[in-house]
């Protein structure tokens, strides 16, 4: 670490590595030295490395990527791929060995499908994260409330010349705040 001076390791046992950046003592059991190093150890020191990288901090407090002061949707309102990263965080700097990638590759798996989703213009659909307009590219999408506290509805799909609809679809309606652009999404995806 910058501004810290090099020591030599004192006690039998003590654990050996950069402290800021090793997997939490939950992962190797309290107070033992771990004697068998997997590959998500890596994974662990990436996701905090990636976190200081886009933050651009020298080191992440423990796992408190999802603390206020330290997340990055947060740090970054305006941008909604902050949302990706945190996904990658969530798969990689965790306090229980078991919810972590299991080595490099799957972490790059994860990685490499966030950037061409990102590449590509794609954004998540979950709650609370801003959408920006594919049309404008300036506004962003906000659910519509079409009736009062309904928030999908029942489209009916005719094919040409028919009397009944043939098919049902429930959609959600979003709406373009500054275009008025608008986009449906199916709420009752085929199984």
């Amino acid at each position: 670490m910058p501004n810290r001076p090099p020591r030599i390791t004192r006690l039998e046992g003590e654990t050996v590595g950069a402290g800021d950046f090793i997997p939490p003592a939950t992962w190797r059991g309290l107070g033992q030295r771990h004697e068998n190093v997997k590959p998500n150890f890596d994974v662990y020191m990436l996701g905090k490395v990636l976190w200081c990288m886009v933050a651009g901090k020298r080191t992440l407090d423990r796992e408190f990527w999802d603390e206020p002061e330290n997340d990055l949707t947060k740090l970054f309102p305006h941008d909604p791929n902050m949302h990706m990263i945190n996904l990658i965080l969530g798969r990689s700097v965790v306090t229980r060995e078991e919810k972590c990638c299991t080595s490099a590759s799957d972490l790059l798996l994860q990685v490499d499908t966030n950037l061409e989703q990102i590449k590509q213009g794609g954004q998540l659909l979950q709650e609370g994260i801003e959408r920006i307009c594919h049309v404008c590219g300036v506004g962003r999408y906000s659910r519509q409330g079409l009736v009062k506290d309904i928030p999908s509805y029942n489209m009916h799909l005719w094919d040409s010349g028919s009397i009944q609809a043939n098919a049902t679809l429930g959609v959600e309606v979003w709406e373009c705040g500054t275009c008025h652009h608008i986009q449906f999404f199916r709420t009752n995806p085929r199984s």
